[in-house]
């Protein structure tokens, strides 16, 4: 199944940032981590699909309260 990326093409946005891609991810199940900088990022998944989607690359379907996602950004500065 083809996914077409935000926004859609009828609807026009001064701007806008394309964010589907390859995100860090990581499971905290005990809800150990309070800051990004603390998390242990040992996935990677594949937005915009969720865990649970094989399309993700992860294929997890079990229940986990708490997910973490990271991306970075870098300025052109």
């Amino acid at each position: 199944m083809d996914h077409v990326p935000f926004p859609r093409p009828q609807l026009e946005r001064m701007h806008w940032q394309h964010l589907n891609g390859h995100w860090d991810f990581a499971y905290d199940d005990q809800q150990q981590w309070r800051t990004p900088q603390e998390v242990t990022f040992d996935r990677q998944i594949l937005v915009p699909y969720a865990p649970e989607s094989p399309a993700s690359g992860i294929h997890d379907t079990g229940f986990h309260s708490t997910l973490w996602y990271r991306r970075r950004r870098h300025s052109g500065a």
